[in-house]
């Protein structure tokens, strides 16, 4: 159980680093916020049945930063979320900008932030990697909160962001 940091250049592809994760890790993007470059990866510490996996320690279901020179795992948004997510799977990060988008939740003060999909309570959460109280806010759910109506959907297994320009045009940044 290890996320793997690879490099893929004109020249060929080279294995930079993998770290070893405490669980099953299921989704990983980019987190682009300076200081050593990241990645945040969500970990499942259960099996399915909800039995801690085999050789776990932590056997939450959580998010993480993992160093890409280091390859030091921390937890992101304080109380690793244990209560918070139930089968975490992709995530993405979310521009600086986020924030003045008209779905947007309204937060205290500007932070890091992942959308995570979270699997068993089918909904998308606002993921403060700042924030003590881990995952507060819900970007959208299925039982209609949110700030997006997400009525119909169940179950989201993975999230990428677009941003799509005026005029019919499509624009890219994935997640």
């Amino acid at each position: 159980r290890s996320v793997a940091f690879v490099s893929l250049r004109p020249d060929g592809a080279r294995l930079e680093r993998s770290a070893p994760v405490d669980g099953a890790p299921c989704g990983i993007c980019s987190a682009p916020w300076g200081g050593e470059p990241a990645c945040a990866v969500t970990v499942q510490g259960e099996d399915e049945t909800g039995q801690p996996l085999p050789g776990v320690a932590n056997p939450s279901h959580r998010v993480v930063l993992v160093g890409l020179r280091s390859g030091r795992v921390t937890p992101a948004g304080g109380n690793d979320g244990s209560a918070m997510l139930s089968y975490p799977n992709g995530l993405c990060a979310l521009p600086p900008t986020w924030h003045a988008w008209s779905a947007a939740p309204r937060l205290d003060r500007p932070a890091r932030l992942l959308a995570c999909t979270d699997w068993n309570h089918s909904r998308v959460v606002l993921w403060g990697v700042d924030d003590p109280a881990g995952a507060a806010h819900y970007l959208a759910r299925r039982d209609g909160g949110g700030g997006i109506d997400a009525g119909g959907f169940s179950r989201p297994s993975d999230i990428v962001r677009f941003e799509l320009g005026g005029g019919g045009g499509g624009g890219g940044g994935g997640g």
